[in-house]
């Protein structure tokens, strides 16, 4: 199932604001860009989008987890039977490879640049489309 443009939107901007809260550094929600999320004996640790799969307004849209070993403490974000960056790409309406220079970026302050420019982008796209 595609999302609307608004929608994509929507979605991107709750993210850019999830970004926003963990870039202010809560101790109980660690991030760790290099990890989808991790539970572990010392705590929980996750990347931008590890985290929103804990948020319950992507819950209720459909954003979820999935353990692909059972016996591993890594949980994977997925979407309608997607995993990993397939699974987010389809949740926010983005193509791999803008979906991976938000999610594969090597740090949250350079995942935040690169949703901040995405954002952007679909913003000057819609209002291309109004005129």
């Amino acid at each position: 199932m595609r999302i609307t443009p608004e929608e994509r939107l929507d979605r991107l901007v709750h993210l850019h604001e999830l970004g926003e809260r963990l870039s202010q550094g809560d101790p109980t929600r660690p991030v760790n860009m290099g990890v989808w999320m991790s539970d572990r004996e010392c705590g929980t640790v996750a990347c931008l989008a590890g985290w929103a799969t804990t948020e319950p307004w992507f819950r209720e849209r459909g954003l979820a987890q999935s353990k692909v070993n059972p016996a591993s403490p890594i949980t994977i974000p997925s979407h309608q039977q997607l995993i990993g960056i397939r699974g987010l790409a389809s949740f926010f309406g983005l193509t791999a490879k803008r979906a991976q220079s938000i999610f594969f970026a090597p740090s949250l302050s350079d995942a935040m640049l690169n949703l901040h420019a995405t954002i952007k982008y679909y913003r000057n796209k819609a209002k291309t489309k109004e005129t």
